[in-house]
């Protein structure tokens, strides 16, 4: 890439605060084009290499920031950590002698079990760096090493309908005895592979590893005591969150997903796609479903699945209760359950749609007697966003989600109809009925900006046209909205129209932002 353009680039992107520190995480660099969605090119990852430079951006290692964390240094202006996932040849091959021209430290994380040649992918077989490689690597200036587990990366059984999800997260689901596997039993499963993790590090490289990353960015706070029992202090995601040095030794970091060009990568280590998302969501009735009956439950679930794939929504908001808030869609013994469905649906938005933003509808009355304990079943065994509660400030909700994000560390929780954000809650969801009097949804939503410019709104269809739901939604943006979306959406009679409903849906709002 010619400097005119990486000059041209630098004034149209702007530059990182001073308290963030951008982390990169790359998987295969390809020697040309590749189907691996993942991969980086030789060409694309040196003209990014030298973005970095010519921008005046400063690499830095682990040992820098853990000096950073005792006091003994400071970072520099514009800090980045470059980062390289599961041990592939190609990081010594073409990766390392390219960072090495640019004098660029970096991060490489090895899953041992591979490197043993265990329960190796189909699509790495023959790509992976061995044990010699290792040890070459160990010993280079600039090269740090931590573990990517041993062996965490298949698939392990996460609900009755068979749906198989990673093995480092997941409680498994044991179909003869219809039990999920105890929080005893997932937590000495998780110990024995960091345990033996780091004994082929000690025994390989005569060094243990000083941080993991975590398989598919997930994890939660057993696998984080786990892991620092262990000395294992760097705990790498991929959170959807800056980095920052209140947040070490977690480290949230960006990764590749069909790349196209240098604009897109200087859009995400400036961190400013991050902080310029825009997310439309719809909610849906649960009890649409029909989770009480499989076939039918099944049947809908797949016309859910093709609505939202024609509606293009980045979220989703769910209540996974029954409609008089008395039966629970997720094992828990502080109410009945109706149906074991909540964890299918969930996993089969995540893994068929790649939403990022799943919500759960929270009601009040479900957190009142025993808060903990609720928290405890939903968070241990279904992977989501973020909840919707009534009240933040109400005590037994407070309960309910500090215990929710022990299992669910990046939890993020909005606050129905709320006037403030408060310490357990990151956003405001203000709920505004669809009417033929547009102007009165635009003048609402700009009150409630002005006190907030980062609210949600969530536009209630009830009796409106769907002419007057779009014009609600058009209000939203001329106010300046940039998170909102309707409710409900009714996926199985097909209404609103979503011929009628996606542009006005996904349409982008003009948000005057300060960098």
């Amino acid at each position: 890439m010619r400097a005119p353009l990486l000059v041209l680039l630098a004034g149209w992107f702007g530059i990182v605060s001073a308290q963030d520190i951008p982390a990169l995480v790359y998987h295969d660099i390809a020697e040309t084009g590749t189907s691996d969605p993942f991969a980086v090119s030789r060409e694309a990852f040196a003209e990014q290499l030298e973005y970095l430079r010519a921008e005046g951006y400063t690499p830095v290692s682990l040992s820098l920031l853990g000096k950073l964390q005792r006091g003994e240094a400071a970072l520099p202006e514009k800090p980045v950590l470059i980062t390289f996932d599961d041990g592939l040849a190609s990081y010594a091959t073409i990766a390392r002698p390219l960072l090495e021209r640019y004098g660029f430290p970096s991060v490489l994380s090895v899953v041992s079990g591979w490197a043993d040649g265990q329960r190796v992918p189909p699509e790495y077989r023959g790509k992976l760096l061995d044990w010699d490689a290792l040890r070459s690597l160990a010993r280079t200036s600039g090269v740090e090493l931590v573990s990517h587990t041993h062996d965490l990366h298949h698939g392990v059984p996460s609900n009755p309908q068979g749906n198989q999800a990673p093995a480092s997260i997941t409680r498994r689901f044991d179909a003869g005895s219809g039990r999920y596997e105890s929080e005893e039993a997932f937590r000495a499963r998780i110990r024995a592979d960091l345990e033996l993790a780091r004994a082929r590090f000690v025994a390989e490289l005569k060094q243990p590893p000083t941080g993991v990353a975590w398989p598919f960015g997930l994890y939660d706070e057993v696998l984080v005591e786990e892991a620092t029992r262990l000395g294992m202090k760097w705990q790498l995601t991929l959170d959807r969150a800056p980095t920052r040095a209140e947040t070490l030794p977690r480290i949230h970091r960006l990764t590749f997903h069909r790349l196209r060009n240098l604009r897109q990568f200087a859009d995400m280590v400036s961190l400013r796609a991050l902080r310029r998302e825009q997310v439309r969501f719809v909610e849906i009735d649960y009890d649409l479903l029909s989770p009480q009956d499989p076939a039918r439950f099944e049947q809908r679930l797949s016309q859910l699945l093709r609505r939202l794939e024609l509606l293009r929504v980045g979220g989703v908001v769910l209540r996974p209760f029954s409609a008089d808030g008395k039966q629970a869609y997720f094992p828990t013994s502080t109410m009945p359950f109706a149906a074991d469905t909540l964890n299918r649906v969930l996993h089969q938005l995540r893994s068929r749609l790649h939403l990022d933003h799943l919500y759960l509808r929270i009601p009040v009355e479900a957190t009142t007697s025993a808060p903990a304990i609720l928290a405890e079943d939903l968070g241990r065994l279904n992977r989501f966003s973020g909840v919707i509660v009534s009240d933040a400030r109400e005590p037994s909700t407070g309960v309910f989600v500090r215990r929710l994000r022990y299992h669910q560390p990046t939890l993020r929780v909005g606050v129905l109809n709320g006037t403030v954000v408060t310490a357990d809650a990151q956003f405001v969801l203000r709920e505004i009925t669809a009417t033929s009097e547009t102007d009165t949804v635009e003048r609402e939503a700009r009150k409630w900006l002005s006190r907030d410019s980062k609210a949600w709104f969530l536009v209630q269809r009830d009796a409106a046209t769907e002419d007057q739901l779009r014009d609600a939604l058009v209000a939203l943006r001329r106010a300046g909205a940039a998170h909102f979306g309707y409710s409900p959406d009714d996926f199985v009679a097909a209404r609103p129209r979503a011929t009628d409903i996606v542009s006005t849906l996904l349409a982008h709002t003009v948000v005057r932002h300060v960098d």
